[in-house]
């Protein structure tokens, strides 16, 4: 087993984001997530294989939730970037440096959601603060854990990061791995990217184009070609617009779907103990929640439409309204905003050749 490997995991930073009077930056965050990740042999101090030879690392739920690593995140110093030695080694933020290196600090203990570490920064610093807002967008959880060898289900053997203990938060740029969690070293990390689900992702390209070439290109073909690419073009932009208004639909109903979600292990947590929704539907979740507030009611057989009424009334006796979250919600869909129709280039291309033939006259 290696001890005391030191590891840097980065992940994207919500773009919800609140002052203080003071002018303190209150950002929720999400910095560390379980499942296998991608490494360097090099990177972990492997010496049995070649130093540029991917790894597969696991971290599993037991070791990242754990009682001692999640205590060990709790009011952990933020920093802009990973902190580092003369000699270019990382260096730990300690009580003797963080007058100079840190930045901010994650307020209180980090909290569960799902397969992923949450929780709130304080932004004290100016220049900290400027970096978040022209755009970086990244964390990279600064920590040290330790490497077990173990052999897999299929008779693999599989390395296991455990012992995990956090020493810093980093604010970075955007490595070539994007937002998932990586190596603090950007320049070395070639890491596999993750498979997201449920989500929807709209990515315009835009291409430049030299309109006289295309000029040209026109002028070089007959009328009947003209009107089959206008055509064409007509069709294209046509199922452009179809396919935005799903993306727009299916935005609408995940953002919707994610809502209710979180809303409901809100309430879950406010009036229960319950800790652990995973795999548990919005109904599997209320009905944990009325069956935990009210144990002398007979549950079974009911209804959805029942047990939704009786959580209904459960949240309104505690008046608890409107979520944090549901409000987040609400107010990033209202900065949705239109897509720009693209120009049509053969129409365009077509008038200009008009243009050029009646000066020719």
């Amino acid at each position: 087993m290696l001890k005391g490997v030191t590891f840097n995991d980065r992940i994207e930073v919500p773009s919800e984001r609140k002052f203080t009077d003071s002018g303190q930056l209150i950002v929720p965050c999400a910095f560390a997530r379980t499942g296998v990740q991608t490494y360097l042999a090099g990177q972990l101090g492997l010496k049995d294989l070649p130093a540029d030879q991917q790894v597969s690392v696991m971290r599993d739920e037991a070791d990242v939730f754990d009682e001692d690593s999640l205590a060990s995140f709790r009011t952990v110093p933020v920093t802009i970037g990973h902190p580092k030695a003369e000699d270019g080694t990382a260096l730990s933020v300690t009580s003797k440096n963080s007058a100079e290196l840190q930045v901010g600090v994650l307020e209180g203990m980090p909290l569960r959601d799902e397969d992923t570490l949450t929780g709130t920064l304080v932004i004290a610093r100016q220049d900290a603060i400027d970096l978040i807002e022209d755009g970086t967008k990244e964390l990279s959880a600064g920590y040290t854990c330790d490497l077990a060898l173990v052999d897999g289900e299929d008779g693999e053997p599989m390395i296991f990061q455990r012992s995990i203990r956090a020493n810093h938060i980093a604010i970075v740029e955007r490595g070539r791995a994007g937002s998932m969690c990586s190596i603090a070293d950007e320049a070395m990390v070639e890491a596999v990217e993750p498979v997201v689900e449920d989500e929807v992702v709209v990515e315009d390209e835009v291409e430049e184009v030299v309109v006289d070439e295309v000029v040209e290109a026109v002028e070089a073909v007959d009328e009947k070609e003209v009107i089959a690419l206008e055509d064409a073009m007509v069709t294209l932009t046509d199922e452009r617009d179809a396919l935005l208004v799903r993306v727009t639909e299916l935005q609408d109903e995940l953002d919707a779907s994610v809502e209710d979600r979180v809303n409901a292990i809100l309430v879950a947590k406010d009036l229960t103990n319950i800790s652990d929704f995973s795999g548990k539907s919005v109904q599997e979740i209320k009905l944990a929640v009325v069956a935990d507030q009210m144990p002398n009611l007979d549950l079974s057989g009911k209804s959805e439409a029942y047990v939704c009424a009786r959580f209904d009334v459960l949240c309104e006796d505690a008046e608890i309204g409107e979520t944090p979250m549901g409000k987040l919600l609400r107010d990033n869909a209202s900065n949705l905003h239109d897509v720009a129709k693209p120009v049509d280039i053969v129409k365009e291309a077509r008038a200009r050749s008009v243009e050029r033939q009646k000066s020719r006259a």
